[in-house]
């Protein structure tokens, strides 16, 4: 079973955070071979969704609240570790993010930068593509939002 956790970065234990940087490591750069600089200097700004299973971190994200330049709630980093896949988190991550912004950004939209191969599980959540596809760090990307 998993549990989630939302946590402010100043909030996070050092060992909280090293383990997020190591999870979304080997998912993003290892398991999809994308070299990219992964610690891009926004975490600071996020609230992090932690969902472990055993003590274990095996699912993530990060969101962005509303600010002053951007009105979206924006998120991003989705993962599920590899050992979990096929047990329904990413779906249940997923709804954990959907209802934490229905009950503290209820009037916001909700927009993502995907990656294209995901589109339809995006969509499965009121997600809509908007614009042309795009190509960020050698994968396929579309951007998508939900309009409350």
């Amino acid at each position: 079973m998993i549990y989630f956790q939302w946590i402010n970065y100043s909030e996070l234990s050092a060992e909280q955070l090293y383990t997020i940087l190591a999870l979304r490591a080997e998912v993003f750069i290892l398991g999809q071979q994308c070299l990219y600089l992964d610690p891009d200097g926004k975490d600071r700004s996020a609230i992090h969704l932690l969902g472990t299973e055993d003590n274990q971190l095996v699912a993530y994200l990060r969101l962005f609240p509303p600010t002053e330049k951007e009105n979206d709630v924006v998120f991003g980093r989705v993962l599920t570790a590899a050992s979990v896949r096929k047990k329904g988190y990413g779906k249940q991550l997923m709804q954990e993010m959907f209802d934490y912004c229905a009950s503290h950004f209820p009037s916001h939209t909700i927009s993502c930068s995907a990656q294209y191969y995901l589109k339809n599980f995006y969509e499965s959540f009121g997600l809509v593509a908007y614009g042309e596809k795009y190509e960020e760090d050698n994968i396929l990307h579309i951007a998508m939002k939900k309009i409350p």
